[in-house]
């Protein structure tokens, strides 16, 4: 039997902090608020070469010539505070915050870039940061070379020819456990990167029920409406978001969705809790810090190492934390609610994704329409979840997704105006035009623009199309998306 003073701390964990209730008053300067956000945005450093048809080159994260030599003068211009975990390893950035928390610069295993803001009380105030700072990145890695592309998945490198860039215990670790599930491990690790936009759970049990239920319940239409990744090594996935594919396939006990329809039936704080912890106690056991980063190659589960040793070393609660951070549902609570199924999208879109889950959690009326509309698929979400990688091919995430993206625009405009500024709710609606409402997703437009720099019609699933993925095809395709964002197509 697991331990009963554990299993209590660990209850007592997820209330106080993973599913911790937010104040309604942030700051005296907005009074009553509908919450913070914050924003984490992935991208891929890339060399163009001297033709910009050709693949780009590899950035290596450490080394001589490395994304981390080209970043350190930068920091020390600006004032920005390194953190190594050797002196030859360069592990993150801390950018000194407008709030008094900093925003943060870090590395995911592949060597993708990663720019974290603070939570801001305003949608307009967290893009603003998030643009500075991503344009001050960009400017300065131009003088070594290096461009930032932003993508769901690496369409150009196999995950041997990225590598393991980040030589820590934890993700030596992680590779050495997923890669004996399945290949889509290293993939995970490597090649996908994504856009996520995190949410309060509001400040009172009902607020945090129905903000999380309506999130787990919009996972699978928010994945489909912005897949992007439809080629990997090379080639055509025949996806629209094969980057979905990827986690869906990494590990069942540590993805996905649960069927939900238990918060349902009494949509309070309680219920999410119990909900999760089921969640949580069945996931399998990644690895064990106390016995030198061992991987544990028996299924072993949360719930089975609290009840008995492994190798000798019994679960502590820092234990429960790494565990915690290890799990990849696609709506991970974290104190705040992390939405993950969102492929990253081009700089053109990035104020989209936020723009919609704002509009649809945080406004109380478009959330509620949206629970009403999304409420009988809750018995079949995770089947519905695997239909995401197609894009818009099933019927029902395409014509659910359109009335979801007219909910999230409403319900943005029914916001403060700082949560709409001068950007999110203008692309939030030439976004939905351009895509959803033609029943499309960002990765058919990739398809395209990859077709027509090879001289194709169009391509197939299988194809090899080297010769469409230049930077150039890329950067010709960003300054269309440019053009449409700011309505000048």
């Amino acid at each position: 039997m697991p331990s009963t003073k554990l299993t209590e701390q660990c209850l007592a964990h997820l209330r106080d902090k993973t599913f911790r209730l937010r104040p309604v008053r942030y700051d005296e300067r907005y009074g009553i608020w509908p919450g913070e956000i914050g924003i984490e945005m992935e991208s891929w450093p890339v060399r163009p070469g001297e033709l910009r048809s050709e693949n780009p080159g590899r950035v290596m994260l450490h080394g001589e010539g490395s994304l981390s030599e080209a970043l350190l003068p930068l920091a020390e211009r600006e004032g920005w505070t390194c953190e190594f975990a050797d002196p030859a390893q360069l592990m993150k950035i801390a950018v000194p915050g407008q709030t008094g928390v900093p925003d943060w610069i870090t590395f995911e295993p592949g060597g993708q870039l990663e720019v974290s803001s603070a939570p801001f009380p305003c949608l307009s105030d967290a893009l603003n940061r998030m643009h500075l700072i991503d344009e001050k990145i960009k400017r300065h890695l131009r003088g070594f070379g290096i461009e930032l592309v932003a993508t769901g998945i690496n369409p150009w490198w196999t995950p041997d020819e990225i590598g393991l860039q980040m030589k820590k215990p934890r993700y030596e670790a992680m590779n050495k456990y997923f890669s004996r599930i399945s290949p889509y491990g290293p993939r995970m690790m490597r090649q996908t990167c994504t856009i996520q936009v995190n949410l309060d759970f509001g400040s009172t049990g009902d607020e945090l029920a129905r903000r999380y239920l309506a999130s787990l319940l919009i996972a699978p239409f928010a994945g489909a409406t912005f897949a992007n990744s439809p080629v990997v090594d090379r080639k055509v996935t025949g996806d629209k978001g094969f980057r979905s594919r990827v986690w869906l396939n990494l590990d069942p006990s540590r993805t996905g969705i649960a069927d939900p329809r238990r918060i349902m039936k009494r949509l309070d704080q309680d219920s999410c809790i119990e909900y999760y912890w089921d969640f949580v106690r069945n996931a399998r056991v990644v690895f064990a810090a106390g016995a030198g980063y061992a991987v544990p190659d028996n299924g072993l589960t949360w719930e089975q190492w609290m009840a008995a040793p492994w190798m000798g070393v019994s679960p502590s609660m820092a234990d429960f934390d790494t565990h915690l951070s290890l799990l990849f549902p696609e709506v991970r609570p974290r104190g705040f609610l992390e939405q993950r199924p969102v492929d990253c999208q081009a700089q053109s879109w990035m104020a989209v994704p936020a723009g919609y889950y704002t509009g649809l959690l945080y406004d109380a009326k478009a959330r509620d329409q949206a629970l009403a509309l999304l409420e009988p698929f809750a018995g079949g979400l995770d089947l519905l979840l695997h239909k995401v990688p197609e894009g818009f091919k099933n019927k029902d995430l395409a014509v659910t997704s359109v009335r979801l993206m007219e909910l999230a625009m409403e319900g943005l405009d029914r916001l403060p105006d700082c949560f709409r500024g001068s950007e999110a709710d203008v692309t939030l609606r030439r976004f939905y035009e351009h895509f959803t409402a033609r029943g499309r997703v960002p990765g058919d437009d990739l398809l395209e623009a990859v077709a027509k720099a090879a001289g194709k019609n169009q391509v197939q699933t299988g194809d090899d199309v080297s010769a469409g993925l230049g930077i150039g095809t890329i950067a010709a395709l960003n300054r269309k998306w440019d053009e449409l964002a700011r309505g000048n197509a």
